[in-house]
Order: structure tokens, then sequence, then C-alpha cells
């Protein structure tokens, strides 16, 4: 998907089809989790954390970047705070019935499912970062951002993130 004109408007609907796209690819092996994964990828939300990603990318390259670049990583964001949400609302954590005026992911497909799903998203965001026309190096270590910034999620740790270099 192409982004247009720096707005927050064309950004949130790249991030909305990005993650729409994503949902219906997550899981093409097992139809329960792909239809688990897009109920709880497009469920809504504000989308700050790949509005901010944007932005940041937008205002670094002084709007002359390529925004495609941008958005896997926006997208990959998103993803692992999806899947944080899953594994927030299960009956073991907060036992929320309810997110975003729908029924939470183990409400609607189930725990076992529930607890897959939100697996299975942390998986793709992180495998969602290979791309081709990103460098090697960067495509490390947004991964390894990522899967730090999971762990110290799961352990109640918040992380200050630092430039790289």
């Amino acid at each position: 998907m192409q982004l247009s004109q720096p707005t927050v408007e064309t950004w949130r609907a790249s991030i909305e089809g990005a993650l729409a796209t994503f949902g219906r690819n997550a899981s093409p092996d097992s139809p329960k989790l792909q239809e688990a994964a897009t109920y709880v990828l497009q469920s809504g939300g504000k989308r700050l954390r790949g509005l901010l990603t944007l932005a940041v990318h937008h205002d670094l390259t002084g709007g002359h970047g390529a925004p495609e670049s941008a958005l896997r990583p926006a997208v990959a964001i998103e993803v692992i705070h999806a899947a944080s949400l899953i594994h927030d609302d299960l009956p073991a954590l907060d036992n929320d019935d309810m997110r975003r005026g729908k029924p939470s992911c183990h409400k609607a497909f189930g725990e076992a499912t529930a607890i897959l799903t939100g697996d299975l998203l942390v998986g793709a965001a992180i495998g969602s970062l290979e791309h081709r026309e990103t460098a090697l190096d960067k495509q490390a270590r947004l991964g390894i951002l990522l899967a730090n910034t999971w762990r110290d999620l799961c352990v109640g740790r918040s992380r200050r993130v630092r430039p790289p270099g």
C-alpha cells in the first residue's frame, strides 16, 4: 500500500489497510487462528504507535524518505500491541470480557485460541520485518527491539528506547 500526503488520516488508513492484509495472511494453515487474528487486528483503536512510527520517519527524513519503508515497522508495532491486549484480557490476567465494545478474543474464540493467536502475532510481527529492500542489520535491530520489548512487557518492565548507534 502506498502512503500519500503525510496526514494522520492517510497514515491511519495505510496502517488499517496493512493490518487487514496482515490478519488475512497471519496463518493460512489455520483458518481459526487466521479468523481470530483478523478479528483482533480489525477491532479498531487509535493506532498511536504506528502513527508515531510514521511521523518520526517523516521527521527524520525531512519528508523525503520512502514512507512505505516505515509502514512495515509501524504495522509490526501495532501487531505486537494487539498481541499484548489479547494476553492481557485472558482470565489468568485481567479477565476482561470486552475490548473496544466487542467480545475479547478469548470470549469470541476460546482461551486456547486466544493464547495461540497472541503468540502467533508476536512471531508474525517480528517475521514481517524481513524485506529484501531493507538492510539486514536494520531488520535485525528492529526484530531484536521488538523481541526485547515483548519480553519487557511480559515481566512488567517499561523500556527506555535508545537511538541506534
